[in-house]
């Protein structure tokens, strides 16, 4: 039986940084050479057993295993066990980097934080220093910093622009614009063949919700053929950046190890950890943990926070199944939206994690996926409400690059006071 969260959290603070490093590298090693998956997810999913062994399976089960075609479940990617880029992008969008940078800055530096009282928040601080806010060890998996690029928030956020299209709803600390290379090459159509992608899918279960699927006088407004469609555009961008293929390692290793930096930190927030209690920021929710620790250090998290943290996973076990065309074809798209598996299987768990994607992903970006097709022209789009109250600075346009289509355009884009930003991002 898995441990609780909170034990699990324990567990993980407790072990040096190098065994987690040895962890990561391991994981790495057996993703990409070894052609088995790793135990775990980065971070996130490390669970102890009896005998102070590593699992051989996840926590969150159905990312660990490998159904059958016909069961319905969203596949887990290939042969990696780690959670697709878009998680560390949700995750990040947050400012959950942000946030703990200072809180590190702060215990590090004084005790305006006051001073931590549990021996686990020491080992936290130690671990979360070496691996997330400094290079790597020399020769591991985890250093990706050199004098080539130097900054892992540049990055983190070249590599979210180059597989999603997308930059992070915030700036820097003093609200300028943050600096990154861009890629020629990047999918900066992605979020608006993705948001169709949703859209239809949206249809199709609000028929088969209405109907049963059953027949009705007139067009029937289900396609499968068009979400399968969209799907296989959706495939077909994210290998490209891949490499042509979902196994190949273009892209891979700096999503790793933005997975890694984020888990840790969602990991820390999944329950009243030790160094949540010594931040007095109890509470009932990462996103209000996050709230309370930000109020500590004057940096407020992102308003949407609490949709990002459900999104996270569950949009990265559709990029993953996408990516491996587990929906591009009619009967793959069927299994988004149906209501019972083929066969007698039983309920579609798809189904309702394509639900919770939908809402979520609606509440995020403000823009209502429910509704009927909008299209705006491509000098302008009308501008849905701020998620928050403060003024919303404008979003300078997209550059095309090589071998891409033209983004969409979207509107402005609030950063709770962090400034514009350079480059298309989720939220409006």
């Amino acid at each position: 039986m898995p441990l609780p969260v909170l034990n699990q959290a324990d567990f993980l603070f407790q072990q040096h940084p190098a065994e987690l490093l040895s962890l990561l590298e391991s994981a790495w090693g057996q993703g990409f050479r070894a052609g088995n998956p790793p135990a775990v997810l980065p971070l996130r999913n490390a669970t102890p057993v009896p005998g102070g062994a590593w699992p051989t399976r996840s926590r969150f089960g159905p990312l660990a295993t490998r159904p059958g075609p016909q069961q319905g479940v969203i596949l887990p990617r290939r042969q990696f066990a780690w959670e697709h880029l878009i998680y560390a992008y949700l995750i990040e969008n947050t400012r959950v980097y942000e946030i703990f940078r200072r809180v590190v800055h702060g215990l590090l530096h004084g005790e305006q934080l006051g001073i931590p009282r549990k021996s686990e928040t020491f080992e936290w601080l130690r671990t979360t220093e070496e691996l997330f806010y400094k290079g790597g060890a020399p020769l591991t998996v985890m250093s990706v910093d050199s004098h080539l690029r130097p900054d892992l928030r540049a990055t983190r956020r070249s590599a979210y622009h180059r597989l999603l299209g997308m930059d992070l709803n915030h700036g820097s600390d003093d609200s300028q614009v943050y600096p990154y290379e861009k890629a020629a090459s990047a999918n900066r159509d992605f979020v608006a063949v993705f948001e169709e992608f949703l859209r239809l899918v949206w249809v199709a279960i609000s028929y088969e919700g209405t109907t049963g699927g059953g027949s009705v006088t007139g067009p029937v407004p289900v396609d499968p053929a068009a979400i399968a469609n969209l799907a296989q555009r959706l495939q077909n961008m994210l290998n490209e950046r891949r490499g042509s293929q979902p196994t190949m390692a273009t892209l891979a290793r700096d999503e790793f190890v933005a997975v890694a930096a984020m888990s840790w930190f969602d990991v820390t927030l999944s329950a009243d950890t030790p160094i949540v209690e010594d931040l007095q920021a109890v509470a009932t929710a990462p996103e209000e943990r996050l709230r309370r620790i930000g109020e500590r250090v004057g940096l407020p998290p992102h308003s949407r926070s609490h949709d990002y943290f459900i999104l996270a996973p569950l949009v990265s076990r559709l990029l993953i199944a996408i990516e491996g065309g587990a929906h591009s074809t009619a009967p793959g798209a069927q299994l988004l939206y149906v209501l019972n598996l083929p066969g007698g299987g039983g309920t579609n768990p798809t189904r309702e994690l394509m639900q919770t994607i939908i809402h979520h992903w609606s509440q995020a970006t403000g823009r209502d996926l429910k509704s009927a097709a909008v299209h705006a022209s491509p000098r302008f789009a009308s501008a849905a409400s701020p998620p928050t109250a403060a003024p919303a600075p404008a979003v300078a346009p997209a550059q095309a690059g090589a071998n891409t289509a033209a983004p969409a355009t979207f509107a402005p884009v609030s950063t709770n006071g962090s400034g514009p930003v350079s480059q298309q991002t989720l939220v409006n």
